[in-house]
């Protein structure tokens, strides 16, 4: 929308009580406007600032440059917490420890500050209002905790009100929040809780019974993203009695600013956002790292878990489950192996923060198929998902078009959609849906992300196309392709793998602008294109759709088809024969 005037108020996010009343507004980003409130804000006289990494080119540098800061950092960490908590303690240690945290957090304040920066630069705004937020609010206790307010409105508003605060001059306002805000719900401390029955028994059985006929040296498995009899067997081949770990609660911990009195050095040239990360830092890292750091040793020390486990196995728990991590992190800087294994598409980005930080702390890491000669500690051996698994179809059923969300902020970076840019991925589905034919358009099931990330992914689909069927991404999607004749993959990641290593009936479309190809899958990406599994626009994989809607099963027998999807499979699904032999041995020879 044009403006008259050239000063504006600078609006951070979408929380509407500090959006002023008449004044010209200067949205940060997409992500202030929400789709169920255009009523709202398309009534005002704003304009959106560009998005600085719409370019793409400087999406990949930043990442680079983040990827290096990260690695700086961790060796001042390791110096710092070593003496706050006296210890002594590697930088592997702490990397493991928080190293995730902080790939998650210097990637988040690059973004925002680029983005208010890019504000001061415009010359447009006037000031900006801020909230009245406790500080000590805003800290997370934990990883999990944080990866949730990240993506938070009140979260963002508070750390883009002190980016404008302390590196900028632009003037800010109090606003006094309502009586609706409850600020001590959105910041609350967090603990994971156990909320079935059938958990808390399980955890029971787990720590307190079956452990007590473990040997100290046996291996520990947790979110293997093996299917449960297959990691069963597994532990019965190795020689241990299976038992089945669950993610650890971890402690509750209240703010001390004693625990926050120490400081990164911040006075490097030509290097004003790295001084920005590291001097908010010692403020924002989460408690259970400073203030309940000896606390959440003391509870690992307390499990019933191997004493001195010959290697430690998992996919997904050294991402931000904190209680593994710290108890992980004390047994490996003891002598024990790391193996961690892909749980995604991990082989195929062109680019990918949580892939970088999993092989920067793996003694090895089990792909599922692709291998890299920069990471000799990659080791390749089949899709840990399907192991054992046949899954059914039916002929004549539904078309399965399976959606992604991400969140409107940006958290991650990696080779996909970032922030705003998830507004041309609705669009494409749109667009591919709207090239259909009515008669497919009816016997086509959209299945939601289950996480909405306030993007009203339901009533976009409704306003747009009043007759689609969706799935709220609820119901477990083995039963919705019991129904379907074939699935429609819209992103880059585990659902386009999954139903090729199946064998299910396949068509993957999405915009290789934003879902950029590492250069190892390239050829097998290509080759897909070449017998019409894969698309980069909407309008082709519409076209493919409409071509063989009548026989799907005839179109994907074919030689061709079949071959493709092999080849594919081979680097990036490898199905293993007698998965369980193959598993132990590598496992066995990766702890050695």
């Amino acid at each position: 929308m044009s403006l008259v005037n050239n000063t504006m108020l600078l609006v951070t996010t979408a929380i509407e009580q500090t959006w002023g009343h008449n004044q010209d507004i200067l949205f940060l980003g997409e992500w202030c406007k929400l789709y169920n409130r255009k009523e709202i804000w398309s009534k005002r006289n704003f304009n959106v600032l560009p998005y600085h990494w719409n370019d793409r080119n400087k999406l990949k540098k930043d990442f680079y440059y983040l990827q290096n800061l990260n690695k700086l950092i961790i060796t001042e960490l390791t110096f710092e917490l070593n003496e706050l908590h006296g210890v002594n303690y590697s930088e592997r240690y702490w990397n493991i420890l928080l190293g995730f945290w902080l790939n998650l957090f210097t990637a988040v304040v690059f973004d925002r500050w680029s983005m208010i920066k890019s504000a001061v630069d415009s010359g447009k705004v006037e000031k900006s209002f801020e909230l009245d937020i406790p500080s000590d609010y805003e800290v997370a206790n934990d990883a999990t905790q944080f990866n949730n307010l990240i993506i938070d409105d009140l979260w963002n508003h508070s750390i883009c009100t002190k980016l404008i605060k302390r590196w900028t001059e632009i003037p800010l306002e109090i606003v006094i929040h309502s009586s609706s805000f409850d600020f001590s719900n959105k910041f609350e401390i967090s603990k994971t809780q156990e909320k079935t029955f059938y958990k808390r028994f399980l955890r029971i059985i787990s720590d307190k019974v079956f452990s007590a006929f473990t040997s100290g040296d046996d291996v520990l498995m947790i979110g293997t993203y093996l299917p449960l009899f297959t990691e069963i067997e597994l532990q019965i081949r190795l020689g241990q009695i299976p038992i089945k770990r669950l993610a650890l609660s971890v402690p509750r911990v209240k703010f001390n600013s004693d625990f926050r009195q120490w400081k990164l050095i911040t006075n490097r040239q030509n290097d004003l956002i790295g001084n920005i990360i590291r001097s908010l830092i010692p403020e924002q890292l989460p408690k259970v790292y400073l203030e309940g750091y000896n606390e959440l040793n003391k509870m690992c020390e307390k499990l019933n878990w191997p004493s001195n486990p010959k290697f430690i196995f998992t996919s997904v728990s050294h991402f931000s489950d904190v209680g593994f991590q710290t108890w992980a992190a004390k047994k490996i800087e003891d002598g024990s192996k790391l193996i961690t294994a892909d749980h995604g598409g991990f082989g195929s980005n062109a680019f990918n923060a949580s892939i970088n930080y999993q092989l920067s702390i793996s003694d090895a890491s089990l792909s599922w198929g692709w291998d890299d000669t920069k990471y000799p500690n990659v080791k390749p051996i089949g899709i840990l998902k399907t192991f054992g698994k046949k899954q059914l179809c039916e002929r004549n059923g539904f078309g399965l078009m399976v959606q992604v969300a991400m969140p409107r902020y940006s958290f991650d970076l990696r080779a996909m959609p970032i922030g705003e840019q998830m507004l041309q991925y609705y669009n494409d589905q749109f667009l591919f849906f709207d090239c259909l034919p009515q008669k497919i358009q009816k016997k086509m099931l959209i299945r939601l992300y289950l996480s909405d990330y306030g993007w009203n992914q339901k009533k976009r689909w409704k306003d747009r196309f009043p007759i689609v069927q969706l799935d709220e991404g609820k119901l477990p999607i083995t039963k919705l392709i019991e129904k379907s004749r074939i699935v429609i993959s819209t992103y880059n990641a585990t659902t386009h793998i999954e139903s090729l290593s199946l064998n299910l009936p396949s068509l993957i479309f999405w915009n290789p602008n934003f879902w950029e190809l590492h250069s190892r899958a390239i050829p097998y990406y290509k080759r897909l294109k070449e017998v019409g599994i894969f698309h980069e626009t909407p309008e082709s994989a519409a076209l493919k759709l409409n071509e063989i809607w009548d026989d799907v099963f005839g179109w994907w027998n074919q030689k061709e088809i079949q071959g493709a999807k092999n080849d594919f499979c081979f680097f990036l699904a490898k199905e293993v024969k007698n998965p369980i032999t193959v598993l132990k041995k590598v496992l066995t020879v990766a702890k050695k």
